[in-house]
């Protein structure tokens, strides 16, 4: 069987020390996460972040800083996303959300993403946001020093 790769972006907009997020219904349940979608040809990823916000929460945004890539695969149907998230920022401040229905988005509003009770946070949005949230207003950076072998190969030493 051929696995098939699509890539989709989600544009992490925060305000006033909240996240812009939705409620997603799924299959396998309801969870609120980052507002996401697929990109369309002919947009780059930043533009795909920007039009996903708008369309899931009616928020316009502008989209900064490229935050990580996050992959999942699932064998079931041999499917892989490929997915890029950008740190994003409102261009109107008192822009209120508003769901996207027609798409099963039961909601949208700026939320404390750790004030959510347990399992309502939808399980890659926690991943992401564990490592990213803390660090937002900073940012981190992971630099590696290239160390060239005897063999010809390079070892890679990491510093915080």
């Amino acid at each position: 069987m051929t696995w098939t790769t699509l890539v989709g972006v989600s544009p992490l907009v925060v305000d006033d020390g909240r996240l812009l997020m939705i409620l997603q219904r799924r299959p396998y349940g309801v969870h609120w996460e980052a507002p996401s979608g697929y990109y369309e040809p002919g947009e780059s990823l930043e533009e795909a972040a920007a039009r996903e916000a708008l369309e899931e929460t009616g928020v316009a945004v502008d989209v900064g800083a490229f935050v990580c890539t996050f992959v999942w695969e699932r064998e079931t149907d041999f499917r892989r996303n490929v997915l890029a998230y950008f740190e994003a920022a409102p261009r109107d401040s008192a822009a209120r959300p508003r769901p996207q229905t027609e798409e099963d988005i039961e909601d949208a509003a700026y939320v404390d993403p750790y004030g959510l009770e347990s399992g309502e946070l939808h399980p890659i949005c926690r991943a992401i946001l564990d490592r990213w949230w803390p660090h937002r207003e900073t940012g981190f950076h992971i630099v590696a020093d290239a160390v060239p072998q005897p063999d010809g190969t390079q070892k890679y030493h990491f510093r915080p």
